[in-house]
């Protein structure tokens, strides 16, 4: 999709204005901060050596906006589908602005700052690179659409101030029904939780094994979702079994900001105290995900612990593990 360019009406220089959220909760937060002036010291860095064009002419200034779909296939409610907006400008560019569309029917995100780099262009030409990065999170399924982007730009036209509006074209984005047997978006058990790949690191201080009755340990899970956001991560899990009394902590949670996308991180944290003198086992906690990659449902797990009876010698002293137990929320 090639953007065009038309005149705007006159106006004052328009100021870059930060990403602002969109749709109700889960609504990730924005990250983009930056001033007017930075984006001015760089564009102006950028175009340095490449003198200004007498003309705007048709190709000089395109705005494409590509979604990035998981699996190459509709994503579910609540998926996260990531929008990469790209423009490529001939022209040098003095101050700019993204007009985003209302985003109807989603939930949004930018992920990181705007990207401006210095690239070549097939023909050999010097042009200015933009990149921004937005996730977006159906709210229901049907057929929809993204509206236009506009990137609204201050330029120098043959020595004179003049500002464009360059647009990119509307983009069709439906989003499937779930009809796979049991969970899915709008099951109330288990949660809704798809990803990439889901990890869990479970540590205790100290060793479940060594406490006697009456001591206490710290227990901290952390879950990591690749390709979501942390409020999209489960609440803190139940753990409850005879003989320990459980003290719930803080439940922490990130979103983590890489090149391959972002990393949603959500840290549960218990004291557990021994109220009976023998062992105490407990269950592992089964977490059910959906693979947004293969399209099929899987399950992490929080490993089966028990407390007391000491540290194990031999492998043949453990004892045989337990059922996993079903994953319980409870408000975080």
């Amino acid at each position: 999709m090639r953007g065009v360019t038309s005149p705007a009406r006159s106006r004052p220089s328009p100021r870059p204005s930060p990403a602002r959220e969109r749709g109700p909760a889960p609504a990730p937060a924005a990250f983009r901060h930056h001033a007017r002036g930075w984006i001015g010291a760089l564009l102006a860095l950028l175009f340095v050596t490449q003198p200004a064009r007498a003309e705007v002419e048709p190709g000089d200034l395109t705005l494409t906006v590509t979604p990035e779909l998981n699996g190459n296939a509709a994503p579910f409610v609540r998926e996260m589908v990531l929008l990469k907006i790209h423009g490529v400008y001939k022209q040098q560019i003095l101050l700019e602005e993204v007009i985003q569309p209302t985003l109807a029917n989603f939930s949004w995100s930018q992920l990181g700052r705007d990207r401006w780099s210095k690239t070549k262009l097939k023909d050999g030409q010097s042009a200015i690179a933009f990149e921004r990065v937005i996730a977006v999170f159906p709210h229901h399924a049907g057929d929809f659409t993204i509206e236009p982007f506009d990137h609204r730009l201050t330029i120098n036209d043959n020595g004179d101030r003049r500002v464009v509006d360059v647009r990119s074209g509307p983009i069709a984005l439906p989003v499937a029904t779930w009809t796979k047997e049991g969970g899915g978006p709008d099951a109330k058990e288990p949660w809704w939780l798809p990803a990439k790949d889901v990890t869990i690191t479970d540590s205790w201080s100290p060793d479940p094994e060594t406490v006697k009755l009456g001591d206490t340990t710290r227990r901290i899970v952390t879950v990591e979702a690749q390709g979501m956001v942390a409020e999209g991560l489960p609440p803190r899990p139940v753990m409850r079994t005879r003989g320990i009394l459980t003290f719930a902590g803080p439940v922490t949670r990130e979103t983590l900001i890489t090149p391959a996308g972002p990393v949603a991180r959500a840290t549960y944290q218990w004291d557990v105290k021994a109220g009976v003198p023998e062992i105490i086992p407990l269950d592992a906690i089964v977490i059910p995900w959906f693979d947004t990659v293969s399209r099929t449902m899987r399950e992490a797990e929080i490993p089966a612990r028990q407390i007391g009876g000491g540290l194990p010698d031999r492998e043949g002293d453990l004892a045989p593990p337990l059922a996993a137990a079903p994953w319980v929320a409870a408000a975080a």
